[in-house]
């Protein structure tokens, strides 16, 4: 019964050639459902600006929320496969026990939402829309984490997931200015040094 969807395949479109969007068509998604999340909240502190209809301190699931949502987005799916990250303090294992903990605090801000909605605001018979603002800001960005971590694997199966550790570790390979590595010369195709900067 657990591997009855294993042969399922999604009929596809013939008239949009998905190959080339599908990273572009996802991001922007993800992106949109990350400020809807948002801009719903700020309404609902616009609309009701008393702490006795909506307390401050509910802001802080939407504040763990955007935590975890960097942190979920700072670790691609090649580090946790190991394929692309063996160096650093922790490597693989560290790479997974930060995407588990930002998992954690994901899971942990959405079920504090329910329950303030729940406690705060259904069982008082209040105004719940403050409740339902807590709510989806926190599912929203809920699921776009969900959506732009898992698409890379998904969709594109071949590909690696870009995310802002391969950028950074892009960054990590390319000489700087003052540093003691040597620099290489742009100019020269067999890639001689060139002479170091000067401070």
């Amino acid at each position: 019964m657990a591997g009855f969807l294993d042969n399922f395949r999604w009929p596809e479109c013939e008239c949009i050639d998905w190959s080339e969007r599908r990273n572009a068509v996802a991001s922007v998604v993800a992106g949109i459902l990350f400020f809807t999340g948002w801009w719903i909240m700020i309404d609902a502190a616009v609309v009701y600006p008393k702490p006795e209809q909506l307390n401050h301190a509910f802001h802080t699931c939407g504040v763990f929320s955007t935590l975890a949502f960097f942190m979920i987005n700072a670790v691609s799916n090649a580090q946790v496969r190991g394929d692309s990250y063996e160096s650093g303090c922790l490597g693989r294992t560290g790479a997974r026990v930060w995407l588990f903990i930002g998992f954690m605090l994901m899971f942990g801000s959405l079920i504090a939402s329910m329950w303030i909605l729940f406690g705060a605001y259904v069982t008082q018979n209040t105004d719940v829309y403050p409740g339902l603002a807590v709510f989806f800001q926190n599912a929203l960005i809920f699921f776009r984490c969900i959506l732009h971590s898992s698409l890379g694997t998904i969709l594109m199966p071949n590909r690696r997931s870009s995310s802002v550790s391969d950028f950074l570790n892009g960054l990590r390979d390319r000489p700087f200015r003052g540093s003691k590595r040597e620099y290489w010369s742009l100019e020269s195709p067999d890639r001689t040094p060139a002479a170091p900067m000067a401070r």
